[in-house]
């Protein structure tokens, strides 16, 4: 059997498709793709923004998804996703060029979003900066480090060392590449 060769789409719901398009393009730099109302769910819009491979983010629209109520605290995001901790544990990870990533960073700037609307976070492994879109979901944009390769054959090395000392209470950081 088979692996899968990759991501088609990722599909998130929205109460305003206009807004997250907005965001997915002007800001990510996402192109918009194509945009479908969905055979047999009644008025509900998909719309697809593609991204440099053959993958793409797309945003469903629907009475449905309107009526839903955010749990008070809680982003959108958050409130309707299955019992995880909110914020960065649940998001969207698209990986970068360090020329995308610059690029994606002086358009955040421009578009005037502050901490904690974004943010920047030095993984050791990867760069990320995150950015919180109109939906309330994160969307982290990651470069990896030049070394990533090396890093990952450690980390793959140890993986089932690390796993059993976690589960066992040791939560110590394994990552020394900051």
């Amino acid at each position: 059997m088979g692996l899968a060769n990759g991501v088609h789409h990722l599909a998130i719901c929205t109460r305003d498709i206009k807004k997250q398009i907005e965001f997915f393009t002007e800001v990510v730099g996402a192109e918009l793709e194509a945009l479908y109302w969905m055979h047999g769910v009644k008025n509900t819009f998909h719309g697809f923004l593609k991204l440099s491979d053959s993958s793409s983010v797309a945003f469903v629209q629907g009475p449905e998804v309107s009526e839903i109520q955010p749990v008070k605290g809680l982003s959108h995001a958050a409130s309707h996703a299955a019992p995880v901790a909110p914020g960065t544990v649940q998001h969207i990870a698209l990986n970068v060029d360090s020329e995308t990533q610059a690029a994606v960073e002086k358009r955040i700037a421009a578009s005037g979003m502050k901490e904690p609307q974004t943010f920047v976070l030095e993984h050791g492994y990867c760069r990320s900066v995150y950015v919180t879109d109109p939906n309330g979901l994160i969307v982290e944009l990651t470069r990896d480090a030049p070394n990533v390769e090396k890093i990952n054959s450690d980390r793959l090395a140890d993986a089932r060392s690390e796993l059993k000392r976690w589960l066992a209470g040791d939560h110590h950081s394994n990552n020394n590449y900051r």
